[in-house]
């Protein structure tokens, strides 16, 4: 992942999937990987794929582990 991608990643609460919006950033097992924030649930969910809607298997975590992991940056 770039810096600049790691920067958007700040601003993790705007990638709101109600209103289908997502970020795009960094790769992994050579597909895009996408990062959208659920704040009914306070869960950010990290989606690899061709797009953030056919993704081939994501993971969900805290959206506080990652905001803590930005206070380093």
């Amino acid at each position: 992942m770039s810096n600049e991608e790691l920067h958007l990643l700040k601003m993790i609460r705007f990638a709101d999937w109600s209103t289908r919006n997502s970020i795009k950033a960094g790769l992994s097992a050579s597909s895009s990987v996408f990062w959208i924030y659920d704040e009914l649930n306070n869960m950010v969910s990290i989606c690899v794929g061709h797009d953030d809607e056919t993704w081939d298997f994501a993971v969900c975590v805290p959206i506080t582990i990652l905001e803590e992991s930005f206070q380093n940056l």
